[in-house]
C-alpha cells in the first residue's frame, strides 16, 4: 500500500516537472488569440514595471479594438496587429 501512494506521488510530480518544461509561451506564438494570450502579455507587462496601475485599460482596448485578437480583421496583411 505504502509503494502504491509512493508510485502516485513519484507519478504526480513528474507529470508537473513535464507540463512545465512542455509549455509554450503563447505571447510569442504567431497569430495568437484570445483572452488568455491578454491576460499573459498584460502580466508581462506589468511584471517589467514599465506602467505603473493602469486599472486594466490594456485588457479594455484589447477588447474592443480585436475581441482579444478573435475578431476576423485583427491580422492584416502589412503584418501589423490590432492591440
Amino acid at each position: 500500500m505504502l509503494i502504491m501512494q509512493f508510485t502516485a506521488v513519484v507519478l504526480i510530480v513528474l507529470v508537473q516537472i513535464l507540463s512545465i518544461f512542455c509549455a509554450k509561451d503563447a505571447t510569442i506564438e504567431p497569430k495568437a488569440a484570445g483572452r488568455d494570450v491578454v491576460d499573459a502579455v498584460i502580466f508581462k507587462l506589468k511584471r517589467s514595471e514599465i506602467f505603473v496601475e493602469d486599472r486594466r485599460l490594456l485588457v479594455r482596448i484589447a477588447y474592443v479594438e480585436s475581441k482579444f485578437g478573435n475578431d476576423p480583421n485583427t491580422y492584416r496583411p502589412s503584418k501589423l496587429i490590432l492591440i
